[in-house]
């Protein structure tokens, strides 16, 4: 069986800010996947994209744990999800305040509790009771973002919130993801953000809705990007397993999936990364960007890791038009 590793930094618009990060943000995800190759050949691949989460929630450079975006409040509202594919279980917290490890809270519900899905002042509670790492306040580039978005909304120059979709589709969402097999033919995910610019309060999106932006079981795993209440309607990662458990490899099912969400709702909405038990990876997107990059056993592309004898391609920022 294989070991194989896929990450993603979030579909969306390649916008003039990423454009300046590009080469940080790459350098960082070559990075994050040489540790999530190590928990994935030493400890498997619940650990594995546990790990790579957790780092990438506390690196700010995303939307996610200390760099997630704001409400339309001024406030930082987290969603994640841990899903054990070998078990089909998983573990799901929303709209947490106060606390930035929103994939350490995930995984302890799975773990340390009897419920699946806990949200808003419990979530917040769980998390003082198990010593979590308190937030402490928005990244000042977030500030920024949000007070010139704000100020847009208040003039009435309206890209936003047209029925909640359009001015998304002029934003960078860089949600983070995690799936992975390991050798003994365990498959898991995980995923974590902050969800939307200027959101309602106790918004809660994709990220953490088992079936619409996670999923894993013994067949396959699936992580999900993007708009989160387009993601949930067309529950598009149950659609890809599916798709998987009728004879479709994870590229197929990937492709065919965002192929009828566009169909459906237009492009510029969503990014896919898939796996299946064979070892088959899926990336397909809608966007103007998907930030992605994997690690496998086999001969890929790019450059060798020392001292695993594993590949590595970081596929970066990639433009599908």
């Amino acid at each position: 069986m294989k070991n194989i590793i896929v990450i993603h930094g979030g579909a969306g618009r390649y916008s003039a800010r990423l454009k300046k990060d590009e080469n940080r943000i790459t350098k960082f995800i070559e990075e994050v996947l040489k540790l999530g190759w190590e928990e994935l050949i030493n400890f498997g691949s619940l650990e594995a994209v546990y790990k790579v989460v957790s780092k990438m929630e506390e690196s700010g450079l995303f939307n996610a744990g200390k760099g997630a975006v704001l409400n339309i409040g001024g406030e930082v509202e987290l969603d994640a999800a841990i899903m054990d594919g070998s078990k089909e279980d998983f573990g799901a917290i929303g709209s947490l305040k106060g606390y930035w490890n929103a994939i350490k809270l995930a995984r302890i519900v799975m773990e340390k509790t009897d419920h699946v899905f806990i949200v808003g002042n419990g979530a917040a509670k769980l998390a003082e009771y198990t010593g979590l790492e308190k937030f402490k306040e928005p990244l000042k580039k977030r500030v920024k973002q949000y007070n010139e978005l704000k100020n847009k909304m208040l003039k009435g120059e309206s890209l936003f919130w047209n029925k909640n979709i359009n001015i998304l589709k002029n934003l960078y969402g860089d949600t983070i993801g995690a799936i992975a097999l390991d050798e003994k033919g365990h498959l898991a995910s995980a995923v974590s953000t902050g969800g939307i610019w200027l959101k309602l309060p106790g918004r809660v999106g994709d990220s953490s809705i088992v079936g619409a932006g996670f999923y894993a079981d013994n067949r396959g795993a699936c992580v999900a990007s993007g708009i989160g209440e387009i993601i949930a309607r067309f529950m598009l990662c149950n659609k890809i397993i599916k798709l998987i458990n009728d004879g479709l490899d994870a590229d197929e099912a990937a492709e065919k999936a965002i192929h009828k969400i566009t169909e459906k709702y237009g492009k510029g909405n969503c990014g896919v990364i898939a796996l299946d038990f064979h070892g088959n990876i899926g990336i397909s997107f809608n966007t103007e960007m998907f930030i992605v990059g994997y690690v496998t056993s086999e001969t890929l592309e790019s450059f060798i890791l020392k001292n695993s004898g594993a590949n590595i391609r970081s596929l970066g920022f990639k433009n599908n038009y």
